[in-house]
């Protein structure tokens, strides 16, 4: 499942985290870099079972996968959604996995991912997924907060993280408890409420409640007790 791409390895055509259907394949970075950071993960499990073969070749393929993964989508001096170049994912939410899996450690390329990405900034306070035209494309993604949040603790920035995700959690309070997929961040009549109102699957147990678990534990990680 894999594409030659200049002297590396990258991810071929598939859908992706953001569900773009069937037809719509494109190279993300985001499969890639969990390509990456799962491999590296088996290599562990190969190492522990002593297993030397299946070690090199999966290790000859992160090799490959890491080369490959810095030319496709580190372009202009930041990570972009997607090899192809296209609007809706040239900044994406998504690449913020390829920060917190460790899989670009760059601090300059980090900086510029991060400066860039502030276009997705929402008037609820968080970041939309991607500048997509659909409403559900234009409203605030919890996943993207909580992984914001991640990225800002790996830079040494807890207050940044902290203020980002205190605002998920006094919502949360106000409602049962419940961490939604998404905050409204523009008046719309699908997903009708306020700004800042919960909307999406309400509660969201994986982008929602399992994000903030994962922040959680890696803010407790670093001796930060909230």
């Amino acid at each position: 499942n894999l594409d030659d791409f200049k002297d590396g390895k990258i991810v071929t055509k598939d859908t992706s985290i953001w569900e773009a259907n069937a037809g719509s394949e494109q190279h993300f970075a985001f499969s890639s870099a969990l390509a990456i950071r799962g491999l590296k993960g088996f290599a562990q499990v190969a190492h522990q079972m002593r297993d030397a073969q299946a070690q090199r070749r999966v290790e000859k393929n992160i090799s490959q996968l890491e080369k490959g993964f810095t030319q496709a989508f580190v372009q202009d001096g930041y990570i972009h959604g997607t090899l192809e170049d296209n609007p809706v994912y040239n900044v994406d939410s998504a690449v913020l996995e390829a920060i917190n899996f460790d899989v670009v450690a760059d601090r300059k390329v980090i900086s510029k991912t991060l400066d860039t990405m502030e276009l997705l900034k929402m008037p609820s306070g968080g970041y939309r997924r991607i500048r997509g035209d659909r409403q559900y494309d234009k409203q605030e993604f919890v996943y993207c907060d909580f992984n914001w949040a991640r990225g800002f603790l790996r830079l040494g920035q807890a207050e940044k993280a902290r203020t980002l995700t205190e605002t998920v959690v006094q919502r949360s309070a106000l409602d049962h408890g419940f961490i939604p997929e998404m905050y409204v961040s523009e008046i719309n009549d699908e997903y009708p409420g306020a700004i800042g109102a919960p909307t999406g699957s309400i509660p969201m147990v994986g982008y929602g409640a399992g994000m903030f678990v994962i922040y959680a534990l890696e803010r407790a990680s670093l001796g930060l007790e909230n």
